[in-house]
């Protein structure tokens, strides 16, 4: 009996030790002892940058120290840091904000790593100079173009493909001159065209009143590859011939009076530099529009009208009709927009335990257009999250913190996890998504010729097969080639890397489909790393 007691007072101790240690744990304040020091250089010259302001976040943007400034010799250190992923710039009013680790791939930086045994991080902070491209746009005639719009276009791999986005834009003055500063060092596809599009060009023939000559239009001229190098003054003269353009003219069947109305005419061609949008000329009390100067081509009609009546009903109605532009003009195009639907999402955890709402990110990509925005689930009023979307099929995207990740996620009775789901016109559903925290994790390291390659970009395919990806993740490779992707549901997946040349001019295979023989596949059964080796594919193919 005396035994008995013995071992439950020495129990009850061992108890009460182990919630003392855990509370001391969890109240223990965190190690900031760490510091991360170097010097700042000019990529190109090799002598220390003195001029710039060095500032410190961590890899989520939150603000990690004061900034500093280098001294003569370029030197900079950083104190009082806690072990964690840090993100280092450097800012001067005629350059802006250049981030350490910048990679070729747009709107890729490589953070720095202090982990606890860094006691003093010590890192080379090359500043790569930025570059400018200037230029003269002109017309068939050589007349030089006043007003015209000239954007610089990057390829990237984006969904499954190769697209080109946007990255730079400037308007000509009346010399048709024009300038774009403060550019990161790439291939780049230069595009002008005159007034964004539909406006009428001159023509240099006399008019006939009896046989009018139909109208022609300014088309958007492009140089399909310019690189430029860090620190180069780069020239770019383009000129704008016209084309014989329609019109394209119709009504909106189920417009609603007095709400704004957003209506585009896009190019369908993810390919195409530029997507070129045209703007409408649209009659709010009749319902109708009209686009002129459109070129042949393949093209969708979107419209989306968001707003309140007079009596208070909210309206989210929107439609998207694909159009094929021939030579002839469009007269009596319906266009019926329909009402969205909504999604609201439950969040479930163990044991009826609530995940907090703003550890996961859950969004819906479309299936049927291959470059689409994706629509990330905003919080309603309700403490929960909510979508609103046009009707159409989706992907389901899922994102959640390094300690949690996506079990589940049913639409009724229909999982769509890392799958697709429907949604349909004007009805209201519920998505119930389970969160636990047992969670897989993918490591690796990416090889060539038995070397580990940094800076290389890793793929992780989720959803989906390579011939129609759904949803992807992707990354970059630290210095020592090793990659990681956390927070991972059980379940079977495809990975691939490849290098990204300095000019970004390579930026990943065309489509996935020609390369899915070269993937690895990993399969995730358990909470421990599963630990994979990928080697590069080969750059067989550059995208132009």
């Amino acid at each position: 009996m005396s035994s008995f007691r013995w071992r439950d007072i020495i129990a009850c101790l061992l108890a009460a030790g182990s919630s003392l240690a855990s509370i001391a744990a969890q109240t223990r304040p965190i190690e900031k002892n760490h510091s991360l020091s170097g010097q700042i250089l000019d990529a190109l010259t090799g002598r220390p940058v003195t001029d710039v302001e060095l500032a410190l976040s961590t890899a989520k943007w939150e603000t990690a120290a004061d900034p500093v400034m280098p001294d003569s010799q370029g030197r900079f250190v950083f104190h009082g840091l806690a072990p964690g992923e840090y993100v280092l710039s450097a800012e001067r009013p005629d350059f802006g904000t250049i981030h350490f680790g910048e990679l070729p791939d747009p709107g890729w930086i490589q953070t720095v790593r202090i982990g606890r045994e860094d006691k003093e991080k010590v890192v080379a902070f090359r500043l790569i100079p930025r570059s400018s491209v200037a230029g003269v746009i002109r017309d068939e005639f050589g007349d030089a173009v006043g007003r015209a719009s000239v954007t610089m276009l990057r390829p990237q791999w984006s969904d499954g493909t190769v697209v080109l986005l946007q990255s730079y834009q400037a308007d000509t003055q009346d010399r048709g001159q024009y300038r774009i500063n403060n550019l990161v060092q790439g291939t780049y596809v230069v595009c002008a065209i005159a007034n964004s599009g539909g406006s009428a060009a001159p023509s240099s023939s006399q008019v006939d009143f009896l046989s009018p000559i139909p109208p022609r239009y300014y088309a958007r001229s492009c140089r399909p590859s310019l690189r430029i190098s860090a620190g180069q003054r780069a020239t770019a003269d383009l000129t704008i011939t016209s084309t014989s353009g329609v019109r394209v003219h119709g009504r909106i069947v189920n417009s609603v009076p007095n709400l704004g109305m957003n209506l585009n005419l896009v190019r369908d061609d993810p390919h195409d530099a530029g997507s070129q949008f045209f703007p409408a000329s649209i009659d709010s009390a009749k319902g109708t529009f009209e686009f002129r100067g459109v070129p042949p081509g393949n093209y969708r009609l979107e419209s989306n009208l968001q707003g309140q009546t007079s009596q208070g009903e909210k309206v989210s109605l929107s439609a998207q009709l694909p159009i094929v532009v021939g030579t002839v003009d469009m007269d009596a195009i319906e266009l019926v927009l329909q009402p969205s639907g909504e999604i609201e999402v439950a969040l479930h955890g163990l044991e009826n335990n609530k995940p907090d709402l703003d550890t996961v990110s859950l969004g819906l990509r479309s299936t049927t257009q291959e470059q689409s925005a994706i629509q990330w689930a905003n919080s309603a009023e309700r403490g929960s999250l909510r979508l609103t979307i046009p009707p159409g099929s989706y992907w389901l995207l899922t994102r959640s913190e390094d300690k949690v990740c996506v079990q589940s996620a049913k639409l009724g009775t229909h999982e769509a996890l890392h799958g697709t789901l429907r949604v349909s016109s004007g009805a209201a559903a519920r998505l119930d998504v389970t969160v636990y925290p047992h969670c897989g994790i993918i490591k690796g390291r990416v090889m060539s010729n038995e070397q580990p390659v940094p800076d290389a970009k890793v793929l992780l395919l989720l959803s989906g097969s390579a011939k129609n990806p759904g949803d992807l993740v992707t990354g970059f490779t630290d210095d020592q080639g090793d990659f990681s992707f956390p927070a991972l549901p059980f379940g079977r997946y495809q990975l691939w890397a490849w290098g990204v040349d300095e000019y970004g001019s390579f930026v990943g295979p065309m489509n996935l489909a020609d390369e899915e023989k070269h993937a690895i596949t990993v399969s995730v059964n358990g909470e421990e790393p599963v630990t994979v080796d990928l080697t590069l594919l080969k750059q067989e193919v550059e995208s132009k």
